[in-house]
């Protein structure tokens, strides 16, 4: 096996490279330190899995009926996690609270993204970030990236401006 990174943290997607995986997944498991993942993709040359948000540091192992492939060494970093969204539905130009752990006490390259868009911070500390809703921006994922660690997201709606909104 190999892995397209050493490191990541949850929820990061990792590609994993090798021979007779299979060419569907069917009962074939691929686990972090023995926590199964979630597959994008399987082939029998290539899986596609996301870190799992339970995971720790240790053996990534691919096992194929029934049979486990030695284990390649994956460390878990603390990445930065997504709690809540306040408001998690409004119209362009809002005013958002995103809090959460492991932002880190400055922005420095950290970022922010709405639906893949970069969102430049009004604030930012350890454990929340304010950002106003990018006008043209659609409903979706709200990610942070600290250090290159991308958070798992939280779903934010946009919704037209001017309607009451529970």
């Amino acid at each position: 096996l190999s892995l397209s990174a050493s490191s990541g943290g949850p929820g990061t997607s990792l590609t994993i490279s090798g021979n007779n995986f299979g060419a569907r997944q069917l009962t074939s498991t691929l686990t972090f330190n023995g926590v199964k993942a979630a597959i994008t993709s399987w082939s029998s040359t290539t899986i596609v899995a996301t870190v799992p948000l339970s995971a720790s540091s240790g053996p990534v192992i691919v096992t194929v009926g029934g049979v486990a492939s030695p284990g390649v060494s994956f460390q878990v970093v603390s990445g930065p996690r997504i709690t809540s969204l306040s408001p998690a539905l409004a119209p362009a130009g809002t005013v958002v609270t995103i809090t959460g752990t492991n932002f880190g006490r400055m922005q420095a390259s950290s970022t922010v993204n709405f639906s893949g868009n970069p969102v430049a911070p009004l604030t930012w500390s350890a454990t929340s970030i304010v950002v106003g809703v990018p006008g043209g921006v659609n409903s979706g994922p709200v990610t942070v990236s600290v250090g290159g660690v991308q958070s798992p997201s939280l779903n934010f709606i946009v919704v037209p401006a001017g309607g009451p909104y529970a």
